[in-house]
């Protein structure tokens, strides 16, 4: 196996573990800046509201009021499934230096492939997981309304 392939299986593998906690991170920061967005043009409302005396800071307050919708619109329409951050990986000259360093020696070579086939495989039993085991990832709430559900009752809307 040569260093470029070996180096090239290394990082898809990564590339490919790493992948859905990049989007979840994404899709967090979403979430983040779109809350940001909001509070900011509740911001701006309330001054439009004690600036109404004064025609030009209503004005450049309507303006970066109107901004500030557009942006939370499009963060609002945008998927992080879709980035193409979630495809690369940032720190890959590390990678590269340990892999050039260590195809000398046949029983390094033998350990990026293990690490390869490692990353593999966690990455598919952790899909494994998730398939045939959905429960796990859910929040307190979720799982007292699924075991509810199991057994033929309803969580009243109060309580939730």
């Amino acid at each position: 196996m040569s260093a470029a392939h070996t180096y090239r299986s290394v990082v898809r593998s990564i590339v490919k573990f790493e992948r859905p906690n990049v989007l979840q991170q994404l899709a967090k920061k979403q979430k983040e800046d779109i809350a940001k967005l909001t509070y900011r043009r509740i911001q701006v409302v309330r001054d439009q509201m004690t600036h109404k005396s004064d025609p030009v800071k209503l004005k450049e307050l309507n303006k970066e009021a109107i901004l500030l919708g557009a942006q939370v619109e499009k963060l609002k329409k945008w998927d992080p499934a879709r980035d193409k951050r979630a495809l690369f990986m940032k720190d890959r000259d590390l990678v590269r230096d340990i892999v050039m360093s260590s195809l000398q020696d046949t029983r390094s070579k033998s350990h990026l492939k293990n690490i390869e086939m490692f990353l593999t495989n966690q990455r598919e039993y952790e899909e494994l997981i998730e398939r045939y085991n959905p429960g796990k990832k859910l929040s307190q709430d979720e799982k007292v309304k699924r075991t509810a559900n199991k057994v033929g009752l309803e969580i009243p809307p109060d309580l939730v």
